[in-house]
């Protein structure tokens, strides 16, 4: 790694992005979380090179008190480490950015995916070189910020007004649609500020939210990225009457014993400006009622529709646990 950094990260001319797989248990998942903690102090890559030399040299139990005396032996704060480390409030980011490695086929580290070339195991310099070179030989132009990636930068997506005409190539007639334009579909860690209060798309977390009937809140990051598989979300106000809310599950349960997978994700929503809000990635619609006849053609319209960014990509298998019935 150390020639790769001088060679190509620090001249800019590759970009380079970690993220934890936490593979090997508990322990696994405490010794990447303290990473984190490292990283607030910004000694993330001095706290994860002395954790691999430790292994290397003692392979010692890396419970909580061994985490903070690494972190003491190359200057961190341990009251603050420690602070943070008991907090576990880097849990969330580990397992999805663990979730996500693990759902591009990878089974084991190190792992190197270069532009979707992927790379297995500790392999020397030129292995790597030679795939560079053939990418750089294609497009020669370079990074224009050279640091490593680690942190991610905090991001405010912009507001997406409606657009006011459909996509082109997209026909509808169920009054009352919206459409929004194509708000991107980058991966962020961490909490995501989103103008809108069901957005219709854009930035998501790594790991996306598993499809099926929840009467909590839910992460809005994690729901956006099961918009991008094909998702239908549909966001209630807390306060409907319950006799809706159960037509609703009715209404989600006959959708996925049509279809035979989950596609539709259920979740109370406050803030909203309808009673109901159904969106998939770029399209909503606002009901009153659950009665209302557009309801269930949104549904057979939209699922993993024209517009899904990835179709047929699973809405299961990730985080969340929907209600059984």
């Amino acid at each position: 790694m150390a020639r790769l950094r001088e060679e190509y990260v620090n001249t800019g001319k590759v970009r380079f992005v970690y993220k934890h797989f936490a593979i090997l248990g508990p322990e696994s998942t405490r010794t990447a979380e303290a990473s984190e903690c490292a990283a607030e102090q910004g000694k993330f890559w001095e706290y994860h090179d002395l954790v691999f030399a430790d292994q290397i040299s003692t392979r010692s139990s890396l419970n909580a008190d061994r985490l903070a005396e690494l972190a003491a032996g190359i200057g961190l704060d341990t009251t603050a480490f420690s602070e943070c480390l008991n907090s576990r409030r880097y849990g969330a980011q580990v397992n999805q950015e663990s979730l996500s490695v693990q759902s591009m086929g990878i089974r084991g580290t190190p792992a190197f995916l270069l532009n979707g070339v992927f790379i297995s195991g500790a392999q020397p310099f030129e292995a790597f070189q030679q795939v560079i070179e053939e990418m750089l030989a294609q497009n020669p132009a370079p990074v224009s910020q050279p640091p490593t990636i680690k942190e991610p930068v905090d991001q405010t997506p912009p507001t997406q007004e409606p657009l006011t005409e459909q996509p082109v190539g997209v026909e509808d007639n169920i009054e009352g649609v919206v459409f929004f334009p194509d708000p991107g579909k980058d991966h962020h860690a961490g909490e995501i500020d989103y103008s809108e209060a069901v957005p219709p798309g854009g930035m998501h977390s790594d790991a996306w939210q598993n499809c099926g009937i929840y009467d909590e809140l839910l992460p809005e990051e994690s729901i956006v990225h099961s918009l991008e598989h094909g998702a239908v979300w549909i966001a209630y106000q807390p306060e409907l009457p319950s006799e809706q809310v159960e037509l609703l599950r009715n209404l989600v349960r006959q959708e996925q014993q049509a279809r035979g997978e989950p596609l539709v994700l259920l979740a109370p929503k406050p803030g909203l400006e309808a009673p109901i809000i159904a969106t998939v990635w770029q399209v909503q619609l606002q009901l009153d009622d659950v009665s209302d006849e557009r309801l269930p053609r949104f549904l057979s319209r939209y699922q993993n529709g024209s517009l899904t960014p990835e179709p047929n990509a699973p809405c299961n298998g990730s985080i969340g646990e929907p209600l059984v019935s």
